[in-house]
């Protein structure tokens, strides 16, 4: 596995795979979608469709929510060739709190 260091907030921190290459497609993944255990989201989900990806800590942050809430708005006007996915490390029955809370319908929530 490669490792490299970067620097957070002046501390050193270890990452680990390779570093991502602007230009290059995003390496495929899996993350938890929905409340049934068996529920993943990966790049395989919506293949041929145009996807953004939005990764933000927890949907409970204040900016992270805003966010979020934007893309809602946004990915209602973008048609269905185009999927919205907001992926964060809240556990799925929290994102669905907060999917409930902001009646948010027009994008995917997935935990990681």
């Amino acid at each position: 596995m490669t490792k490299r260091t970067v620097t957070l907030k002046g501390s050193p921190v270890t990452l680990e795979g390779p570093a991502l290459i602007v230009g290059s497609p995003v390496p495929d993944f899996t993350v938890r979608r929905g409340l049934t255990p068996d529920s993943g989201y990966t790049l395989a989900t919506d293949a041929g469709k145009t996807r953004l990806l939005s990764i933000v800590p927890s949907l409970d942050r204040p900016v992270c929510s805003l966010q979020t809430q934007r893309l809602n708005q946004e990915a209602g006007k973008l048609g269905d060739d185009v999927v919205v996915v907001t992926v964060s490390m809240d556990l799925p029955p929290a994102q669905e709190r907060w999917r409930q809370d902001n009646s948010v319908e027009n994008l995917i929530t997935a935990s990681d």
